[in-house]
């Protein structure tokens, strides 16, 4: 028998021997020393393949690459400038302690069709870490860019160069029939990875992978927890969704970064939709940490390639409850993504400023300030409506401010609207409304979807009416104008090809300074001779006077080639208005005691779209500006 210890001491023996084995103590280094890469080579391993109960740890090239799950390890260690690469779904890496100072990816997943039988999307690979007290050091990564499904592949994949949908609907490409992908996935509980971008376009790329991590103890980040989508490639290539980001843990905390963006649009191509990230975290406990956090999130989509319609949707960030949604979120914590929240559906902070961050609030969202809403360096805000009886007299959401209302530089709120029912967003402020020159408000295309809206064109190529009728194609009529011209409330009806513009509605108790831009314009028409979306809604009502010299539109959009174009949307402010007549005589639709003047600088646009046939352009939309005189006022005019 021979027998050799740790320090190399060997015995030779003759007789029968009786022999103790102990468990291997000491800390199991990877070498790399033998033939392949793998994790489960023992010659990969100073002690052999990890065991359950050991310390591991990777130092040194080459990197390796694990296809089964580990065992489970007392703890682990990745350094920096080494890559763990894991191929398959159920190769999770298991230790009580973990420590990620390199870069742990996974394969890209390769499938292209949906399992035969059931008809789902079956991902092959994601990173799956399991244990107590987990790391992400500041210089380590969890990567799963580009790492989704392929183009053309995937739930949310379209056929053509449209942008993927995940955590909601990917943006249009310019091509034909390019319609956008749609959402897929439970926002709680994501776990496929991002579609990607439109297979028409041979370059159009992956979504973002998957990412999943359970820690009964802390989850530190100070590094990246990423599983972004690709933009597309040259020549009208679409962008991937966003990937799937899905933790568990009994507390979290550190500075890092968690995001699942979407992938821009090159030239012609589509955005893919922001993908979907799940927090979840012991409530009691995290709040015994404190209520703040200096993690960020990050889900917004690249650049578009085609421009001129509804634009891809943010990663939707679930979280238990709203311990992080402070009265002021600053530093880029929340980086376009759509916040869900259990059973939060109103909130009344005593003040709210966001700076340099882009939130999404719930559908049907009551957001009530107690004093200043203010927006500051690059801020965002989008505001979704839920569906209603009556859209004409009742807000599908409802912003209240009971201060002022201040959009500051570089910052823009998005009031959607409800794609079917007409439900739209009404903000309210008791003060002032303040709008800076390279801020406003935009609710470009995020009116009535293509076909529908009341000045839909039935089933013909016309164009979406409002203000203004929408242009023919030939023989197929545009659609035809509706509403008020005095108190617009409306959402722009889709066209044959481009969605309607959206409405914004603004009334506010004290004066208006607009010296940036209010846009409600409709979508331009993609396909070949495609037909563009009427303008929408702008309506500003003030207590005080109106003043600035910005821009108010709700042009029509523009149709393709020789397609007919949206109508013009209608615009209407009014000044000297209380507020709560403003909002009487809003949803009344009876406007008394009116008079029309002109403002000395804004300037007012309610164009119909072009097109490459002056015959298929439509008509001009509505603008009215007003005093309130109340009744026995004499107006003196000079």
């Amino acid at each position: 028998l021979w027998l050799q210890n740790e320090a190399g001491n060997t015995v030779l023996s003759t007789t029968t021997s009786t022999v103790s084995v102990i468990a291997y103590s000491g800390t199991n280094v990877w070498t790399g020393a033998g033939q392949t890469d793998h994790w489960h080579e023992p010659a990969n391993w100073s002690a052999g393949i990890p065991q359950a109960g050991q310390d591991v740890r990777i130092d040194s090239a080459p990197n390796p690459r694990l296809t089964n799950a580990t065992a489970a390890l007392a703890s682990f260690r990745l350094a920096s400038g080494r890559t763990l690469t894991v191929e398959g779904w159920q190769s999770s890496i298991d230790a009580t302690e973990m420590t990620i100072e390199g870069t742990i990816t996974h394969a890209a997943q390769t499938v292209t069709e949906p399992d035969p039988e059931t008809g789902e999307w079956v991902p092959q690979h994601r990173i799956w870490l399991k244990g107590s007290d987990i790391t992400v050091a500041g210089g380590g990564r969890l990567q799963a860019n580009f790492l989704g499904y392929v183009l053309g592949a995937g739930p949310g994949s379209v056929s053509h160069n449209a942008g993927a949908g995940h955590a909601g609907s990917g943006s249009r490409g310019g091509r034909q029939y390019a319609w956008a992908g749609t959402a897929y996935g439970d926002p709680a509980e994501p776990w496929q990875p991002g579609s990607g971008g439109g297979g028409g376009s041979g370059n159009s790329r992956p979504g973002g992978g998957a990412i999943r991590i359970e820690a009964s103890g802390i989850l530190t980040v100070n590094g990246e927890i990423t599983a972004n989508g690709q933009s597309g490639g040259v020549t009208h290539g679409s962008g991937g969704s966003g990937g799937s980001i899905w933790i568990n843990t009994h507390t979290i905390q550190g500075t890092g970064l968690i995001a699942a963006r979407g992938g821009g649009g090159d030239r012609q191509g589509g955005q893919g939709s922001g993908g979907r990230i799940a927090v979840h975290y012991h409530t009691q406990a995290q709040a015994a940490l404190g209520s703040s956090t200096a993690l960020r999130f990050n889900g917004g989509s690249g650049t578009p390639g085609a421009t001129g319609h509804r634009p891809a949707s943010m990663a939707s960030l679930y979280l238990p409850d709203t311990l992080w949604i402070e009265e002021t979120l600053e530093g880029g914590r929340f980086q376009h993504v759509r916040l869900v929240i259990p059973d939060w559906d109103h909130w009344a902070p005593s003040q709210l400023t966001l700076e340099n961050c882009t939130i999404g609030l719930p559908v049907g969202f009551h957001l009530q300030v107690a004093g200043d809403l203010t927006l500051r360096e690059n801020a965002g805000l989008h505001v979704y409506p839920a569906p209603v009886s009556d859209p004409l007299t009742e807000p599908g959401a409802l912003v209240e401010i009971a201060g002022n209302f201040e959009v500051g530089p570089n910052c823009w709120v998005y009031p959607w609207g409800d794609i079917t029912n007409g439900a739209t967003v009404v903000f309210t402020a008791a003060g002032h409304l303040s709008v800076d020159p390279t801020g406003g408000f935009d609710a470009n295309a995020l009116g009535f979807a293509r076909r529908r809206g009341p000045g839909e064109p039935g089933n013909s190529r016309g164009g979406g009416g409002y203000g203004g009728k929408g242009g023919d194609y030939g023989s197929s009529l545009g659609g035809d104008p509706y509403g008020d011209p005095d108190a617009p409330v409306e959402l722009g009806s889709g066209g044959d090809d481009g969605e309607g513009g959206g409405a914004i509605r603004v009334l506010v108790g004290g004066n208006a300074d607009i010296r940036g831009l209010l846009t409600a314009n409709g979508g331009h028409g993609r396909a070949t001779h495609g037909s563009g979306g009427s303008g929408g809604t702008v309506f500003v009502a003030a207590g005080g006077i109106v003043t600035g010299d910005g821009t108010l539109r709700a042009n029509g959009g523009n149709g393709d080639r020789q397609g007919g174009t949206g109508g013009g949307g209608r615009i209407a402010v009014w000044y000297r208005v209380p507020l709560s007549l403003a909002w009487e005589t809003m949803t009344a639709q009876a406007v008394d005691h009116m008079h029309s003047l002109e403002h000395p600088q804004l300037i007012f646009e309610v164009e119909p779209g072009n097109s490459e046939s002056e015959e298929r352009v439509g008509d001009p939309g509505s603008v009215r500006y007003y005093l309130y005189a109340v009744p026995g006022t004499m107006i003196l005019i000079r």
